[in-house]
């Protein structure tokens, strides 16, 4: 899992979910809620999957004008 950041109702609209979830999205209840991706590899492809979350982390890093760690 890495953390991205957080929801914001403004830009993560209702719109944007299935309207025929059981449970409807509503973006009002979970503004500044934490979110993150959570990165996923076959058995045995630990390396791979290491490699894959610091590129995904330099990238949203470099979205966020964070830097390098």
């Amino acid at each position: 899992m890495l953390p991205v950041g957080r929801v914001m109702k403004d830009i993560d609209r209702d719109d944007l979910a299935p309207s025929t979830s059981p449970r409807p999205y509503q973006s009002e209840l979970v503004d500044g809620a934490p979110t993150a991706i959570q990165v996923v590899a076959r058995s045995y492809q630990d390396e791979e999957l290491v490699a894959a979350g610091r590129v995904i982390d330099q990238c949203l890093r470099k979205a966020n004008n964070l830097g390098p760690e």
